[in-house]
C-alpha cells in the first residue's frame, strides 16, 4: 500500500500540468483493490480546499469527487466513518467539506463541540462560536 499526497490527486483530477497530470493519472489508474492507496483526512481536507479556492470548483463538485473516491475499492481512508459523517453534514448543513471533516473528526475524538470563528459553522450542530 502507498499513501497519496494531495498534489497527486489534484493533478489527476484537474489535468492542469502537462508533465505531472499524466503521471498522476497513471498512478491512480494503476491502483487496484489488492494494491490500494491510502488517502488520509489531511489530504482530503487539502484536496477539497484546493479544488474550491484554487480551481473554483463548486461545493457539490468537491463532494462528488470525494464520494467517488469513497466508493472505490482502490482507496483506503483511515477515518472513513468521520469522512462519511462529514459528507452527510455537507448536504444537511451546507458546510464545506473541510469544515465538516474538522467537526466530524473532533466529534469522533470525543469532543463535545468545536470552537470556531466561522459564523456559518458556528450555527451548525457540533460547532460553537469562539
Amino acid at each position: 500500500m502507498i499513501g497519496l499526497d494531495t498534489n497527486v490527486l489534484i493533478r489527476a483530477v484537474t489535468n492542469d500540468d502537462p508533465v505531472r497530470s499524466p503521471r498522476a493519472r497513471a498512478i491512480v489508474a494503476a491502483l487496484t483493490p489488492h494494491r490500494p492507496a491510502v488517502i488520509n483526512s489531511v489530504v482530503l481536507a487539502e484536496f477539497a480546499w484546493t479544488l474550491r479556492t484554487g480551481y473554483g470548483h463548486s461545493r457539490n463538485d468537491v463532494i462528488a469527487a470525494i464520494e467517488k473516491m469513497m466508493r472505490s475499492s482502490c482507496y483506503v481512508m483511515p477515518d472513513r466513518d468521520a469522512v462519511n459523517t462529514a459528507l452527510s453534514r455537507c448536504y444537511k448543513d451546507h458546510l464545506d467539506f473541510a469544515d465538516a471533516l474538522i467537526g466530524a473528526l473532533n466529534a469522533h475524538a470525543g469532543c463535545t463541540g468545536t470552537l470556531t470563528f466561522d459564523e456559518k459553522c458556528a450555527s451548525s450542530a457540533g460547532f460553537e462560536s469562539a
